[in-house]
């Protein structure tokens, strides 16, 4: 069965990285007492000796702002994929032959050189055709 991958807080990390900075303390036994693995805790102090594990509260991980940038420029990519789709769909849908549309112009006069109910009568006579034709 498949492990699922937890995830901390950033004050979870930095309290633990704080704990085992204390002196007399040990990583096996912190990490031990916390429930995650010694690896994992030896991660976040060399991340913090890094520089990567800010330990001012008010800040997040850098990585964790990475990661949600990149996690955000997905969805950006993706929605844009997704209205681009749709922009190609709407425009091919405008001109289809099965479609019929009538427009008045502002005077009120038609703009095509039918009026509606020629139009009817020419949908009337296709109508029959195609009935005749089954």
């Amino acid at each position: 069965m498949p492990r699922t991958r937890r995830t901390f807080t950033d004050e979870f990390k930095r309290e633990a990285v704080k704990l085992v900075k204390q002196p007399g303390t040990m990583v096996t036994h912190i990490a031990k007492d916390l429930g995650i693995e010694q690896s994992v805790l030896r991660r976040w102090v060399s991340q913090e000796q890094g520089g990567v594990l800010d330990m001012r509260s008010n800040k997040p991980l850098r990585s964790e702002s990475v990661s949600e940038v990149e996690r955000l420029q997905r969805e950006l990519r993706r929605v844009t994929t997704e209205r681009d789709i749709l922009k190609k769909r709407s425009a091919t849908l405008q001109g289809t032959r099965s479609e019929v549309r009538l427009y008045r112009s502002p005077s009120g006069l038609m703009d095509h050189a039918f009026d509606v109910p020629l139009g009817q009568r020419v949908l009337r006579m296709v109508r029959q055709a195609c009935q005749r034709s089954r």
